[in-house]
Parts: C-alpha cells; sequence; structure tokens
C-alpha cells in the first residue's frame, strides 16, 4: 500500500460503500432535477410553454430573486447574475434581480456578444467554468475584475421548441447564467454544470413564459409617453364615473357635467395656466348603450397667446403710427401758424423741418417693418437689392439716426480702418442696423454707453451690439426673436416696442445667408451678435 492516499478506498468494502454513496447523491440529483424543471404542454403551434402564470412583473422579479438566491445557496457562490440577448443593441445586459451586484453595477453591465466569456457561452451554446478569471483575457474584457471575480462558472439560457411528437425541432440561446466565487477556497465543478443547467432551464422557462407580459408591459409604457408626449390630452370614462384614462387633472366638475348630459359637449377650460379646448362625445357598444364617456383635449394656449399677442401688436402699432404722426402734425402746425417768419428765426425753423424729416423716416421705416413682416407671414421671400455697401457709412448712419433719440446714452463705434465692402442690400442692412440700435436705447432707459463693433471673421463680417441695460432673462432667450413676443419682467413692461423688430431682424439677416444670436445678463445688459458673408452666393452684385 502506498502510504498518503487516505482518501482512496482501500478493501471491498469501502469501495461498495464509495459506489453506494455515489448512487445515492446521483438520485438525488435526478430528483432534484424533475422538481425544479417546470411540466409542460403542446401550445397549438407544436411548440412547448411552460405552465407558468405571472400577474405583474413585481412577480416575475420576487420569482427570479428566488432563483437567484437558491442558486447561490446550492452551488455556494457569492455572487449570480443573468444576462440576456437584446436583439437591437446585439448585446448581453445584465437584469435584476442579481445577487452580489449593486444596481449601478448592474446598470453598467452591458457586453457585446463576440466579447467576454459570456460572449463565447452565448455563441457557442456551451457551459465554461474558469478557475483563474484574473489570468483569462476574456474575464478582463468583460470586466469581471471590477466585480471581483476570482473564479467562475457559465452556462448558456437554451430555449427548446418542440413538435407534436416532442422532438426538438429548433433552439434558441437568449441569455446566459453567470455565478462568481465558489465559497471556502473551493473550485466550481462538473457537478456545479449539471445542477447550474438545471437551473438555467428553470429559469429560461419561466422567462419564455413571462416575455408577452413583459412585451406587453414595455408596450404600456410606451402608450403612456406617448400620451404624456401628446399636445392632445384624452381620457375615458365609464358610465359609472370611473376614469379608466386620465392625462390632465382638474377636469371633475366639467366631466360630471358632461357624464350627466350622456351627449356632445364643448368647453374650453384653463389648468394650470394651459388653456385647453375640450370635446366629449359617447362612447356606445355594438347594441348602441352608452358604456363611457371619451374626451379629447386640445392646448390651444399658443393659439390664445398668438392671438392676444395680435391684440396687444394692433394697439401698439397705432401707438407707434401715432407719436411720429402728432410730432409731424405739431411741428408743421407751428409752422404754418408762423409763414413770415416773426416768432423762430432761420436756424430753428430749419431744426423743424430737421424733426419732422426724421419722424417721415421714422414712420417710413415702421411701415417697411409693417410689409415685410406681412411679407414673411404669407411664406414670400424677402426681396433683396445686392449692391456693394460700405459698412462703415451704413453704420455710421444708424448711429446718427439713434443720436437724436438718445440724449441719455453714448455711442460708441469700434471698427478697423480698413473694413472690407460686402456685397449686401443696403437699406436692409441700415434696417438691421437701426432696429438694434433702437432696442439697445429703449432697453436702457437709465443711459449708459451703447457699443457698436464690427470686425472682419473670415469669409464673413462680425457685427455686434452691446447696451448697458435691463437685459433678458434666461428663459427668453429662444424666444427673443420670436414674432410679436416682447420681454416680461421688470423694467422691461414699461418700454414699448411692437414686437416685430427683433423677428425682421433675424429674417433680414437670414435672408442674406447670416447668423445672429445674443447674449445677455440680467441686469447688466445684453449683446446682439449677427454676421454677415462678404459675397452670398445668392447675390448679384450691381
Amino acid at each position: 500500500m502506498t502510504d498518503g492516499v487516505e482518501s482512496v478506498p482501500q478493501t471491498l468494502p469501502e469501495i461498495q460503500a464509495e459506489i453506494t454513496a455515489l448512487r445515492r447523491r446521483i438520485a438525488e440529483l435526478e430528483f432534484a432535477k424533475q422538481r425544479l424543471e417546470p411540466p409542460t404542454h403542446p401550445t397549438t403551434e407544436g411548440r412547448p410553454r411552460a405552465v407558468i402564470a405571472f400577474v405583474n412583473s413585481d412577480e416575475l422579479t420576487a420569482t427570479l430573486g428566488a432563483f437567484v438566491r437558491r442558486v447561490t445557496g446550492v452551488l455556494r457562490a457569492e455572487k449570480c447574475v443573468i444576462l440576456l440577448y437584446d436583439d437591437a443593441g446585439r448585446a448581453l445586459v445584465a437584469q435584476q434581480p442579481a445577487l452580489g451586484f449593486t444596481e449601478e453595477e448592474l446598470a453598467d453591465y452591458r457586453l457585446p456578444i463576440d466579447q467576454g466569456i459570456a460572449g463565447d457561452v452565448f455563441r457557442e451554446s456551451r457551459a465554461i467554468i474558469c478557475h483563474a478569471c484574473e489570468e483569462d483575457p476574456r474575464c478582463r474584457q468583460e470586466g469581471l475584475d471590477r466585480f471581483g471575480v476570482k473564479d467562475s462558472l457559465s452556462v448558456p439560457m437554451i430555449v427548446e421548441y418542440r413538435n407534436e411528437q416532442q422532438q426538438v425541432v429548433e433552439r434558441t440561446t437568449i441569455g446566459v447564467v453567470h455565478v462568481f466565487n465558489k465559497r471556502y477556497g473551493a473550485k466550481f465543478t462538473e457537478e456545479d454544470v449539471q445542477l447550474l443547467s438545471v437551473f438555467a432551464r428553470n429559469a429560461t422557462a419561466i422567462l419564455s413564459s413571462a416575455r408577452p407580459m413583459l412585451q406587453l408591459a414595455d408596450e404600456k409604457r410606451q402608450l403612456e409617453f406617448t400620451l404624456e408626449s401628446m399636445t392632445l390630452g384624452l381620457l375615458v370614462i365609464a358610465t359609472g364615473g370611473r376614469i379608466q384614462l386620465i392625462k390632465n387633472d382638474e377636469l371633475r366638475d366639467f366631466l360630471a357635467q358632461a357624464l350627466a348630459q350622456g351627449g356632445d359637449l364643448a368647453h374650453e377650460l384653463t389648468i394650470d395656466e394651459r388653456i385647453y379646448q375640450m370635446q366629449t362625445a359617447a362612447v356606445r357598444d355594438y347594441q348602441g348603450q352608452v358604456t363611457g364617456l371619451m374626451c379629447v383635449m386640445h392646448d390651444v394656449t399658443d393659439l390664445r397667446n398668438l392671438e392676444r399677442m395680435k391684440s396687444d401688436f394692433v394697439s401698439t402699432v397705432s401707438h407707434e403710427l401715432r407719436t411720429p404722426l402728432t410730432a409731424i402734425k405739431g411741428f408743421i402746425r407751428t409752422l404754418l401758424d408762423d409763414p413770415a417768419g416773426e416768432y423762430f428765426d432761420q436756424d430753428t425753423r430749419m431744426e423743424f423741418y430737421g424733426i419732422i424729416d426724421a419722424e417721415c423716416d421714422r414712420l417710413t421705416r415702421l411701415i417697411s417693418d409693417l410689409l415685410n413682416v406681412s411679407r414673411i407671414e404669407r411664406g414670400q421671400p424677402l426681396q433683396l437689392q445686392y449692391t456693394e455697401v460700405d459698412v462703415a457709412a451704413s453704420v455710421e448712419r444708424a448711429v446718427s439716426f439713434q443720436r437724436s433719440y438718445a440724449d441719455r446714452h453714448t455711442l460708441e463705434v469700434e471698427m478697423p480702418d480698413a473694413l472690407p465692402t460686402i456685397i449686401a442690400d443696403r437699406d436692409k442692412l441700415d434696417q438691421i442696423l437701426t432696429n438694434l440700435l433702437g432696442n439697445a436705447v429703449k432697453y436702457s432707459p437709465a443711459g449708459g454707453v451703447i457699443t457698436t463693433r464690427v470686425c472682419r471673421d473670415g469669409d464673413k463680417l462680425l457685427f455686434a451690439v452691446t447696451d448697458q441695460g435691463i437685459g433678458i432673462p434666461h428663459d427668453q432667450l429662444e424666444k427673443i426673436f420670436d414674432r410679436f413676443h416682447r420681454v416680461h419682467s421688470g423694467d422691461s413692461q414699461r418700454v414699448g416696442g411692437t414686437g416685430i423688430g427683433l423677428f425682421l431682424v433675424k429674417n433680414l439677416v437670414e435672408a442674406h445667408h447670416g447668423v445672429i444670436w445674443v447674449e445677455s445678463t440680467l441686469g447688466k445688459g445684453s449683446t446682439f451678435y449677427f454676421t454677415l458673408p462678404l459675397a452670398p452666393q445668392s447675390a448679384e452684385a450691381v
């Protein structure tokens, strides 16, 4: 006999006892296998379906949680996770619940099917044991080192489809079951492979039977998301008054009235500062009996706001037109009352003529703005008369015009001496600059410095008009160029204007193939930037 081999039976009785113990263990494993595998029955398509019914995803989660705990208990493993194949991303994705993983770790556990141990198990549909994960490149590729994995056992999750004769006609691998780190320093064995394979078949049957329910739940979530994203609201109400589907709250009074009348009803309702047009209709069954009430809500807030802005616009334009007309009429009446020049000398009379001329220009520009806005609303392109434009002269004209209305402001110009000419519509460029400077003056009621800067930026010119005014709230920066939009906050409420100036400026800049944007700090001022190409491709120089 050889010393040191005490684990090997030495006598016939010992060998017989060992065989008996092995047979008992095999019987126990077979019994466990029969208990774990769910019964199946043929479907109408001839494919087996596990006889397991789940009412909701919580029951499925609880069942899989029990499965994970039992796997780790039987196999004496520290960790267990199920990875399912995501066809859209062609990847294996870790699922909840798992054991030995945090939610953050599971959320990041996603693996392409051509990588890692899980990828090999999935593609080849075979179990793999790894006793030295720290040295296996596949483990590092899968990122198992971040989970502290030392050894692993992985088996595929295979769905078998059978015909009426219970013959397997198709096999599909849907995922992988991982167990990591055998406790007490032990290693995973082939016996563990057999046990985990049984568990994996059980889990596969569970997930296969639950898949239609999961798909239905996913479709329900997508429908709910779609409804929440609609500008239309939707309600379905049973005849007993129970709301079956609802997107908006605070409708009880209206719905009670609609239910009482049992027919079509239209109403407009304001909820949380939103305005809704509501229309109800009876829902009838195939016999014509009323079974419920359907209510469709259309969010008309923007439409109502547009109507209000148009009304405000008409009032404002009337005021803006009346202001220069009043000045013109006043000075003309003054001059008519002194035809011989007895009260006003020639210099004073020339000053009056200058004011009349300026107010006429102001009136002309306002009318031109209105006509251009009307043309834009009808979808007609702005007509540009391209010519060679002296930009420095255009800037000086716009600044000089504003000086007569900006006695409390300092208007400065910063531009190089050798500024190139551009191919553009001179009148439209004057209109852009005049509107931006006029805005800077209006929204700087306390005065301050208004600076107009121009510089070359590659194949275009960059313009900037900066004021030290009240600024624009951050939440209104995106709307500042909208038609009829006016800033509504603090001191800006007292500033006049039609709300079409910046809308028109944006369209004029874009008609020249330029870009305009604004940067602003509330209480410190704003800077409007715009670019114009030196020579747009569509321009025809005169």
